[in-house]
């Protein structure tokens, strides 16, 4: 019995008013576990969100969410889960958020593509973590992001062009190369070119 009014209470906490709010949070395993497969990834994000997948990384990212008793909590909603990228650099039109609602082994999982601009590179200090309700839980996910929209500012325009003029003529830079290959080179330049016009403020 003390059980079933524990798991009641539990659920009474995670309304959306107290997801909202960070209300219940403690109720939780935190931090909660988080698997990855397939390593680090760079992520090509555009401002109409027209980029890759987040599957053509090659990483996949799970979270279970468990109650202090140990059990799953199914029913989580996805839009309080989504994924918080550490560097200013990055813009998103709207949060990276969980692909579905926790299952009921309390399971759910990120994918598809995401709408925004900017970079950032987790080879450095920056990272990228989940933001539970609010509240950015470990690990740190080694996943990094490049667009055409290099300023960040969610829109691909002449700014951006010569940006990429820029660092093409002075060496290598993280920000402009956009299909990850350690090089700047043509192939890069067909990326921007097939995306400029995008705008993400409409």
């Amino acid at each position: 019995m003390r059980r079933f009014i524990a798991f009641g209470f539990l659920l009474f906490l995670m309304t959306p008013v107290a997801a909202q709010t960070g209300v219940g949070l403690t109720c939780y395993d935190c931090p909660c576990p988080v698997s990855t497969t397939g390593g680090g990834g760079v992520l090509l994000i555009t401002p109409e969100g027209n980029g890759d997948n987040l599957e053509a990384t090659g990483m996949e990212i799970r979270l279970s969410i468990i109650d202090c008793n140990g059990d799953p909590v199914a029913g989580f909603p996805f839009n309080d889960l989504w994924l918080q990228p550490s560097s200013p650099n990055v813009s998103f039109v709207t949060r990276f958020f969980a692909a579905a609602n926790t299952n009921v082994d309390g399971e759910t999982y990120w994918s598809g593509r995401i709408a925004g601009g900017g970079w950032m590179d987790t080879s450095g200090a920056d990272r990228t973590r989940i933001s539970l309700a609010g509240v950015e839980i470990l690990p740190d996910l080694d996943l990094s992001f490049v667009s055409p929209d290099l300023n960040g500012d969610l829109k691909v325009d002449i700014v951006d062009v010569a940006t990429f003029a820029l660092d093409w003529n002075t060496g290598w830079t993280f920000r402009s190369d956009l299909t990850a290959d350690g090089v700047i080179n043509l192939a890069d330049v067909g990326v921007l070119a097939a995306y400029l016009g995008e705008d993400g403020n409409n």
